[in-house]
């Protein structure tokens, strides 16, 4: 079991939570430490999450204890951040100057604690249906990863990692050759990248489903959830935790179709506080407009992530693969056939230079 308290981990909540970015040393599975940036996602269990990778440009699962160093990127300009500046700068302002300010909160200057909450509850449904989508999105995409890389990914690993071996033959065939070394250091690097892509797989629990088609009972289940658990609607530190656990596991038993799962965490969900101490309306107002801003700003990150995805090099194959599936053209068949005949062709080009190199020794 994790430990909140522990540095790697709480950066981890603090990405997932705030959409950061993080620099990290991480030690592969041959001890070869590389360093990477990542975008942290989700938890999968207590010692993987699932984060997307800068240097692969590809969402990869990361193990907690191979993780040597980490730190937070906090200049980094946040895709979410970038039209929110005056925003972040309202954050730091005394609440004296909120209103002053030509921001998200211009439109609630002189209303009263009832329209300010009004706007809450739209924001607050708003964001709901767009996590409600983002969820589907990744859950579609995250099946047909699964489904790519099992029918077509291991191959193209193993044509990768043939190449790299017979590179390296040629630089034994020609070791003062400095151009023949380059080409194998990125052959090596190639396979290592097709290595870690096919291990993905085996990382993810195993799915029984062929396409990913959730109820609408469930989407209405995962819609609530998000509405009343959102991590952003926490009063501290320790609430937002709680908070970002349960939407961890909403997110998981969405995706695996768990419907009771959902009904338990919508159960556990009026335990939790709303946050509001209805003693003193101005700073009652002032933790309003404290929400409006996070919401906001989730809203517009959740946007950013919908478009990386639907723009990333996975959703377009899948959309590509799906469309010719209308056509009786299955595509995922096609490539491996072609990677199957390469493989053999390499194989014997490798057992060629092997015999020569062994001739030459």
């Amino acid at each position: 079991m994790n430990n909140r308290n522990d540095p790697t981990i709480a950066a981890i909540n603090w990405a997932i939570r705030n959409g950061g970015c993080l620099e990290i040393s991480y030690r592969d599975v041959n001890g070869v430490i590389t360093h990477r940036e990542i975008e942290p996602i989700t938890w999968l269990s207590a010692e993987k999450v699932s984060a997307f990778c800068r240097l692969r440009q590809a969402n990869r699962i990361f193990r907690i204890e191979n993780i040597v160093h980490c730190r937070r990127i906090e200049d980094d300009q946040q895709t979410y951040l970038v039209n929110h500046k005056e925003t972040e700068h309202i954050r730091d302002q005394s609440l004296d100057h909120l209103e002053s300010r030509d921001t998200t909160l211009t439109q609630f200057i002189g209303h009263e604690l009832e329209d300010l909450q009004v706007a809450l509850n739209s924001l607050v449904d708003r964001l709901a249906d767009e996590e409600l989508f983002l969820a589907t999105l990744e859950a579609e995409v995250n099946l047909f990863q699964r489904k790519y890389i099992t029918i077509v990914g291991t191959l193209i690993a193993k044509l990768d990692n043939l190449e790299a071996k017979i590179a390296e033959l040629l630089v034994k065939l020609n070791p003062e050759d400095g151009e023949t070394k380059q080409t194998y250091e990125k052959k090596r690097e190639r396979s290592q990248a097709s290595w870690e892509e096919a291990q993905t797989t085996n990382e993810l629990p195993a799915k029984n489903k062929t396409a990913f088609k959730p109820s609408q009972s469930i989407k209405s289940l995962y819609r609530e959830i998000a509405k009343r658990v959102h991590p952003d609607l926490g009063v501290d530190e320790q609430d937002r935790d709680l908070r970002n656990g349960m939407m961890i596991e909403a997110n998981r038993a969405y995706e695996d179709g768990d419907e009771e799962g959902l009904k338990n965490l919508l159960k556990e969900s009026g335990n939790l506080g709303n946050g509001s101490n209805g003693s003193y309306r101005e700073l009652e107002i002032a933790r309003l407009k404290r929400k409006i801003i996070q919401l906001e700003e989730r809203l517009q990150y959740v946007r950013d992530r919908e478009l990386r995805v639907q723009t990333s090099e996975m959703y377009l194959l899948k959309f590509k693969v799906e469309e010719a599936e209308l056509n009786g053209e299955d595509i995922l068949s096609q490539m491996t056939t072609r990677l199957k005949y390469q493989i053999k062709k390499r194989e014997e080009d490798y057992r060629t230079l092997f015999e020569k190199l062994v001739h030459k020794d």
